[in-house]
């Protein structure tokens, strides 16, 4: 479970904590996410101590460290490093899979056009990743990266 924490957690509605509580009693991994960019409602982490339930303080939701969430330069560092602690791998390119003779794609590629989607500037990183790897695969088979079709 991804808890986000900004200006608003724990403030305006009871069912996040309810949520909260639930995700612990059945013992799923919480992963709290610390926004710091004021622009999203990013405020300083002492705040989540007035405004989360004690109960849930007391239980040990803050035991863990919070990923943070910084603005400007470092936010697509900050996504990479939550996206990690969520369970996220890197994906093999399609040129990875053309070297190695396979035709199917895994589902983490798939994931990776949602990546692109979901964290926006994120979408250059991948593509100057895969750009990389098309040129890698060009030399191995001699110039040209035959097509790959997609296989469900």
């Amino acid at each position: 479970m991804l808890l986000y924490l900004n200006e608003d957690s724990f403030v305006s509605d009871e069912r996040l904590a309810e949520q909260v509580k639930q995700a612990r009693q059945d013992r799923l991994k919480i992963v709290t996410a610390h926004e710091n960019d004021p622009d999203k409602g990013g405020v300083p982490f002492s705040r989540f101590f007035e405004t989360t339930p004690q109960e849930l303080i007391a239980d040990g939701l803050y035991k863990d460290l919070a990923k943070s969430c910084f603005p400007g330069r470092h936010r697509k560092v900050s996504l990479v490093l939550l996206a990690k602690s969520l369970g996220a791998t890197p994906a093999r390119s399609r040129a990875d899979l053309l070297v190695s003779g396979s035709n199917r794609f895994s589902v983490a590629e798939g994931s990776t056009s949602l990546a692109k989607r979901s964290l926006g500037g994120l979408s250059r990183v991948f593509a100057k990743m895969s750009s990389r790897s098309s040129a890698e695969a060009r030399e191995v088979s001699g110039g040209e990266a035959p097509s790959v079709q997609q296989q469900v």
